[in-house]
């Protein structure tokens, strides 16, 4: 994780996406940072928000409501 996150600062966003049963991919400020290939790991590194045991149950209720939302300009199939 060390390699594949950088240092952050004011205004920068990560994103990462779970890949279910392959791992995860991981965005800095739109840029591909790289890939980890474990599902296990991504398991566990996404449910510290998202799981319902979280310890931050309500930053948990945010990002799902967030999920949740239709995104602007979407276009479906």
């Amino acid at each position: 994780m060390r390699a594949l996150f950088p240092d952050v600062k004011k205004g920068d966003r990560i994103t990462g996406v779970h890949q279910s049963g392959s791992g995860a991919v991981f965005w800095s400020n739109g840029r591909l940072l790289g890939e980890v290939r474990d599902p296990q790991f991504a398991k566990l590194f996404f449910g510290i928000w998202l799981s319902p045991q979280t310890s931050q149950p309500q930053l948990r209720r945010a990002l799902l409501a967030q999920a949740s939302a239709p995104a602007v300009g979407r276009v479906s199939p």
